[in-house]
Parts: C-alpha cells; sequence; structure tokens
C-alpha cells in the first residue's frame, strides 16, 4: 500500500495549532510593509492578504524590531574591524601572515590598551570559534 505523505507548515504549541512558521518571501514582506506605511492596507487586512503574523507586521511597521541584527553583539565595531582587516592585509603583504592564534591575541592587546574589560571573554582573550566566525565573516576581504 502507497501512502502519500504531505508535509504540514503547521506545528502545534502545548497541544494547539499554531501559525505556521515563516513561508512568505521578502518580497511580500516589504510589500506589505509599504502598503501599511503608506496607508493603503491595515495591519489586519495586509497581514491576512500576505499571510504574515499581524505581529511581525506591527514590529517592523513601528521599527521595533531589528531583522539585519539577530543574536549578541560582535565585540568589536565595523570601523574597529576594518582597521583590523586592513592590519591583517598589510601584515600579510608584508609576509607575515596571521594564524588564528595571533588574531586572537592582537584583540587581546587591544581590548587590553582601550581598557576595555569584556565580560564574554576569559581574561580577554576571544575563543577559537571568535577567530574563526571573524574570518568566514571577512573572507572576502581578508
Amino acid at each position: 500500500m502507497v501512502r502519500n505523505y504531505i508535509r504540514s507548515l503547521s506545528h502545534t504549541r502545548n497541544g494547539k495549532n499554531c501559525n505556521p512558521y515563516k513561508n512568505y518571501s521578502n518580497e511580500t514582506f516589504n510589500k506589505a510593509i509599504r502598503e501599511v506605511q503608506a496607508k493603503i492596507l491595515t495591519l489586519d487586512t495586509a497581514s491576512k492578504k500576505y499571510k504574515i503574523p499581524r505581529s511581525t507586521l506591527a514590529l517592523r511597521v513601528k521599527k521595533k524590531s531589528t531583522f539585519p541584527q539577530s543574536g549578541r553583539p560582535h565585540l568589536l565595531s565595523e570601523a574597529e574591524e576594518t582597521i583590523l582587516i586592513n592590519h591583517l592585509n598589510a601584515v600579510a603583504f608584508w609576509g607575515f601572515p596571521f594564524d588564528l592564534l595571533d588574531l586572537r591575541l592582537l584583540v587581546k592587546s587591544y581590548l587590553d590598551r582601550k581598557g576595555i574589560n569584556e565580560t564574554r571573554l576569559k581574561n580577554n582573550l576571544p575563543g577559537p570559534d571568535w577567530a574563526s566566525n571573524f574570518i568566514k565573516r571577512h573572507k572576502d576581504t581578508i
């Protein structure tokens, strides 16, 4: 006997059926936001028309939601990371490329000189995961 399995996008929470997970594109999301901001549609009608949760639209319209940046903030600011990348590229051009430990020790000395005591780090020394994620994040410029 052959069975056809159709995957459902809905899920249950505490035995209750909940709304499906994100099943809309960024284009439709931005279009819904533009129509709500232009007062063409209300939040409720845009939510029903584009099948986007009302709360998600409301947070985005009120600009209280920061979708691009989620999770914990980076250890260094963008300007500091740019300076660090330029330094790494210059030193590599001179024939002395840094490995991950050198990168971690450089960031530790930078934080110590600036007087920043980062509580997430032990002795202000970033871990190997931080260094490898830094390299992955800036692989096109390093």
